[in-house]
């Protein structure tokens, strides 16, 4: 899964741990934890950048357990499908070719269609960045990144991080898609 909303908060994570090889198993276990079985999907990835305000806003819809179905006379659903948008907002600075950031909070929206896992998620900012910085071994640092633009015009930018992954943004053929819900 290579959304950027999770990308985010996996930079933070590699920078805090300062080395690639600890930070990929971080990912490989995430992964694990909520890719196998099909127990999660991700749908629509979307990310804006708004300069006036100094904000990058990032969010991914995500379905759970939308493929635990059992093949017995048809196809009859064991759970209920759960799910919703995350939307992570962080500052942004443009520092000659590097966007920096930092991320500040975390939200659950709705998604049209699906059921959240619980209505006591959706809407409230966590403050990731409070959050993370009295994480013990963290030593209160905070969340932050960055990444190096090697491209941008009015349809793509192109950007990588600091061992060398490639990450490339496009526009969406419909703009509505762009803005954060």
């Amino acid at each position: 899964m290579d959304c950027f909303v999770l990308r985010l908060f996996f930079l933070a994570v590699q920078e805090a741990y300062g080395d690639q090889e600890t930070a990929e198993l971080f990912f490989k276990l995430h992964d694990l934890q909520v890719n196998a079985w099909g127990a999660s999907k991700i749908g629509r990835v979307a990310q804006y950048i708004n300069s006036t305000e100094g904000r990058l806003y990032s969010e991914f819809d995500t379905s759970l357990l939308s493929l635990t179905s059992v093949p017995v006379i048809g196809f009859w659903k064991l759970l209920p499908t759960f799910g919703g948008c995350f939307a992570t907002t962080a500052s942004v600075d443009l520092v000659g070719n590097r966007l920096a950031m930092e991320v500040q909070w975390t939200e659950a929206k709705r998604v049209p269609g699906l059921e959240p896992f619980s209505d006591f998620v959706v809407g409230p900012k966590v403050p990731v960045n409070t959050i993370w910085q009295m994480l013990p071994w963290n030593s209160g640092r905070k969340p932050t990144c960055s990444v190096t633009l090697k491209y941008l015009d009015n349809d793509m930018r192109i950007v990588a991080d600091d061992f060398g992954e490639l990450f490339v943004y496009v526009r969406p053929v419909d703009p509505q898609g762009l803005q954060p819900r």
